[in-house]
């Protein structure tokens, strides 16, 4: 969906919501965004700007420079969805299900008089969590953990 909006606009919306909210709800990244406000010459808070709002001190606004470039801008915008929206999906938008891996069953080593093999730590995440293994650097801090040398 595009999205029109002029610099004033674009000002008064960068003054009134932190920057990385208001990128989030376009659909842009907050680099983006102050990326364009760069090149349009539009003054974006210093930092600490919502933490003295928060407190109850309100900085100064300064004005809207003037800038002979063009006044208005439209670029795609993918809204935000709502939790509503995420559920009804009931798929999640941060990662696609991952194929079950096909593990095999671990032989009875008892009657086989052969020693028992190690299982790597992906193998055995599978095996526990199913399609929801933790990231491999995750399995490998709790490794780290558990057997750490005190």
């Amino acid at each position: 969906m595009p999205l029109r909006l002029s610099r004033e606009r674009l000002f008064e919306n960068v003054w009134e919501t932190p920057i990385g909210n208001l990128a989030r709800d376009w659909g842009i990244t907050s680099a983006k965004l102050r990326d364009i406000c760069k090149a349009l010459h539009v003054p974006l808070p210093e930092a600490g700007h919502w933490a003295a709002i928060r407190a109850g001190k309100a900085p100064p606004q300064p004005e809207l420079p003037f800038f002979e470039g063009t006044s208005t801008l439209t670029f795609d915008v993918r809204p935000r969805e709502s939790l509503v929206q995420w559920e009804a999906r009931a798929v999640s938008p941060v990662r696609a299900p991952k194929p079950k891996a096909a593990v095999a069953p671990p032989k009875n080593t008892e009657h086989d008089g052969i020693a028992p093999r190690y299982v790597p730590v992906s193998v055995w995440a599978t095996m526990v969590f199913g399609e929801h293994v933790p990231h491999n650097n995750t399995l490998l801090r709790w490794v780290h953990c558990v057997f750490r040398r005190t």
